[in-house]
């Protein structure tokens, strides 16, 4: 009856419901922690390597410039990252009782593996942007925000062990992350005039408003367990937690819902506004795959014998 009334009680975490073995975890060991997050970084990066190799036959993908070709292989991998991360976070609100008793101070074995994973991601998205921003000489500044932030809560959050249900509320709000994806290269794949390609920008659309909804929560949630964060949540984590949700409630969704916007309109690549639908660019590429502008060279005209 005791044995009963224990397994009655404990709190749901379904990682280790699905996995026993995880049970043996000890999530506070830096072994364990070093090896998810260098795990996940290795993932992120192997993927973007195999993008690459198995992109080369594709035509569209050898006549994108280098920059552009960066970008494809990183958007492939941030896209299966994005619905990974979106798909568990869900299932964690939906499955697991444990964070939603106190959003500071509760935590699990599965959100703490959430945490790493996210860290390990957001750490290799951090340099694949840091390394392309200085090779092509480009910066975009929403994106170098979102990662920046993301970094920054997953890395607070390891630290202190504390405010795990911000990592997950961070994973939901990728949610956007997948369809994205998928316009950025259906239009590259020059798709961009398809009912599916339209399909899934409407679906975009739609989703950022639901950004919005989770970053509204979230902002209900801050207010509701002031006194609980005030108190417990360190000054770094809650810098990065409120500047972020400003940030994105603000600033970054309602910009990308904008552009997204025009976007189902325009039907153009505004992170590359230079290059065309198929990859095709006009002018001449230097080593660093920047356009230089060319003057088409004129025609001489062959003198005839009256001249």
């Amino acid at each position: 009856y005791d044995l009963k009334m224990a397994n009655e009680s404990r709190p749901v975490d379904f990682l280790v419901d699905a996995f026993p073995g995880l049970a043996g975890i000890d999530p506070d060991s830096p072994r364990i922690k070093y090896l998810f997050i260098s795990g996940a970084f290795l993932v992120g990066l192997v993927l973007f390597v195999l993008t690459w190799i198995f992109s080369l036959p594709l035509k569209t993908f050898r006549s994108l410039r280098p920059k552009e070709k960066v970008f494809w292989s990183a958007t492939v991998v941030r896209g299966m990252y994005g619905f990974w991360t979106t798909t568990f976070a869900l299932l964690y609100l939906i499955l697991d009782d444990n964070l939603l008793k106190d959003i500071v101070l509760e935590h699990d074995i599965t959100s703490h593996l959430l945490a790493f994973i996210n860290l390990g991601f957001f750490l290799f998205e951090f340099c694949c942007l840091m390394i392309s921003s200085i090779a092509f000489r480009f910066f975009d500044l929403a994106l170098f925000l979102h990662h920046t932030l993301g970094l920054g809560m997953f890395f607070f959050i390891m630290y202190y062990d504390i405010g795990h249900f911000f990592g997950i509320l961070g994973g939901i709000l990728e949610m956007s992350t997948p369809f994205s994806c998928i316009c950025w290269l259906m239009l590259k794949l020059n798709l961009g005039h398809t009912r599916l390609w339209s399909i899934n920008q409407m679906i975009l659309i739609h989703v950022f408003h639901c950004r919005s909804m989770v970053e509204l929560w979230s902002f209900y949630l801050t207010w509701k367990y002031y006194d609980s964060l005030r108190k417990h949540l360190p000054i770094g984590l809650a810098l990065v937690t409120y500047v972020g949700l400003f940030a994105s409630f603000f600033y970054l969704t309602p910009l990308w819902t904008y552009k997204k916007t025009k976007q189902y309109f325009t039907r153009t690549d505004w992170n590359h506004p230079d290059s065309q639908p198929n990859g095709d660019t006009v002018g001449k590429k230097d080593s660093g795959g920047t356009l230089k502008s060319e003057k088409k060279p004129q025609r001489k005209k062959k003198k005839t014998k009256n001249d």
